[in-house]
């Protein structure tokens, strides 16, 4: 049953009144499209059939996020906020009074939390315009890498006239942060090449190398033009959305060696929301470039690829199965994503990172 059939079904049930198999249905079809704005909707109404009036005001709000312009959606909010309120006042005893209080704070933290972070999104993405400006006039000239203008550009190179060429894909940064360079105290002190490429525009490096390049295929050339004349094997490494451009890139600039821990191999919608909301709205879901089984697919021959992912957490071993046929696994008993920081904890990181 698709999820057109599963809601249709919901909505039949909640004409009936057969609340408790809507509610099954509605809850079916958002645990596989949790920004479905009609399901979170219709579920924040059912919630208020039934007097709940804490589930139904984080789903109502849900709505009017994803469909900021539905009246109904709007409306049904509002009412909630209002017997919120008298809920609140009409309480009869001290504990019950306090628990829809809590529920009215909290509402009103989280909206002041929203609202700070779209104030944050939106300086953040005037410095990632004034950064973009500064890297396209060549403002910041590559200097010695410890140089702190080095920092601000997309690519850092430290070249060692080595016969190893290593390249390390930043995944995403934490918060409204600068893009760290990955593995760098693991790595630095290896006598080969190393390139550091950092994605500022925090999209999968879909949008390009700032300043520098616009897509996947400029970005590929770009780098080619850095590895040195004197290397003769190249690696390509990464983390989450840096193991997919390891794999990415890696097969584009044809690396001898491509190592990824826990990347993404199919960025759909579901996906960039998880891991990088504010560009959503950037990205061709359907694309090939976003689908690394079709990348892969269409070369027509086989890469040394490297998976390393932890079996227990579910959405890595999904991307894992989505390129299966392609690469070679590395699995570990654990659910963290961050499989690097717990492989390193462990003292298992540096015997693979001392295999370069």
């Amino acid at each position: 049953m698709d999820i057109l059939e599963k809601l249709e079904k919901a909505i039949e049930y909640h004409k009936h009144n057969w609340l408790e198999e809507a509610e099954k249905q509605y809850r079916a079809v958002l645990l596989e499209t949790p920004n479905h704005a009609e399901a979170n909707y219709n579920l924040g109404n059912l919630a208020m059939q039934v007097n709940r009036v804490d589930l139904a005001l984080p789903l109502l709000q849900k709505a009017v996020d994803l469909d900021s312009e539905n009246v109904d959606y709007q409306f049904a909010l509002q009412k909630v906020i209002e017997k919120l309120e008298e809920t609140t006042g009409n309480a009869k005893n001290p504990e019950e009074k306090n628990i829809f209080e809590l529920v009215g704070n909290d509402y009103v933290f989280e909206r002041k939390i929203k609202s700070l972070e779209n104030k944050l999104t939106l300086l953040n993405d005037k410095l990632n315009n004034i950064h973009e400006a500064l890297n396209y006039l060549d403002i910041f000239e590559t200097q010695s890498f410890d140089d702190l203008s080095s920092r601000m550009l997309p690519v850092e190179l430290i070249d060692r006239k080595s016969e190893k060429t290593l390249i390390v894909f930043g995944g995403m940064a934490s918060g409204i942060s600068m893009p760290s360079r990955e593995f760098f105290k693991s790595l630095s002190h290896k006598n080969i090449n190393i390139l550091f490429v950092k994605d500022f525009k925090q999209c999968w490096y879909q949008k390009g190398l700032s300043g520098k390049t616009h897509d996947i295929n400029s970005s590929i050339a770009y780098l080619q033009s850095f590895i040195p004349e004197t290397s003769k094997e190249l690696i390509t490494l990464g983390a989450s959305a840096g193991g997919y451009a390891a794999i990415r890139f890696g097969v584009g600039l044809e690396a001898n060696r491509i190592m990824a821990f826990s990347p993404q191999t199919l960025i759909d919608e579901e996906t960039a929301s998880v891991f990088a909301k504010n560009c959503v709205g950037e990205l061709q879901f359907g694309s090939d470039d976003l689908d690394l089984n079709k990348v892969l697919s269409k070369i027509g021959k086989r890469y040394n690829i490297e998976v390393y992912y932890g079996v227990l957490n579910s959405r890595d071993t999904k991307n894992v199965n989505h390129i299966k046929t392609y690469v070679e696994e590395f699995a570990y008993d654990t659910d963290e994503h961050l499989l690097a920081a717990f492989l390193k904890k462990q003292g298992i990181l540096k015997n693979i990172l001392d295999s370069i």
